[in-house]
């Protein structure tokens, strides 16, 4: 199992997406797992809506809940932005992490890549 963090716009998702598809490994990204399970509207996913409506965190319990579920009986898993807090890594300890890839990119970069995003939305948003 791998973990690759990094700050927002790092590009973990891009980095765990090539590496799954050349070494066949599953992918998990507990952000839009959150997002997906409120959107069907499960228990779980009613409690995950609320806290994102809100726009508050979601608690580390709900988190790791679905990563367990989700992962459970994969061998090869890719963790893409997860965990992303203390909480979460002390209640993952068992599950062993073979590696953990920090994308260390400057603030700038970063910056950059937020702002190409921004204007991406816009014109979505312009062309409706």
């Amino acid at each position: 199992m791998i973990s690759i963090l990094g700050p927002p716009g790092s590009g973990k998702g891009t980095v765990a997406e090539q590496l799954a598809k050349e070494y066949h490994f599953f992918t998990l990204s507990p952000g839009r797992l959150l997002r997906e399970e409120a959107k069907h509207g499960t228990t779980l996913g009613k409690n995950i809506k609320t806290y994102i409506e809100n726009g508050d965190l979601v608690p580390d319990q709900f988190v790791v809940e679905l990563v367990r579920l989700t992962i459970k009986g994969k061998k090869k898993v890719i963790l893409d932005g997860f965990p992303r807090t203390v909480g979460q890594a002390k209640a993952i300890e068992d599950l062993k992490l073979n590696q953990v890839i920090y994308l260390d990119v400057p603030e700038n970069i970063v910056i950059e890549r937020f702002a190409g995003r921004r204007k991406e939305f816009v014109i979505l948003i312009n062309q409706n």
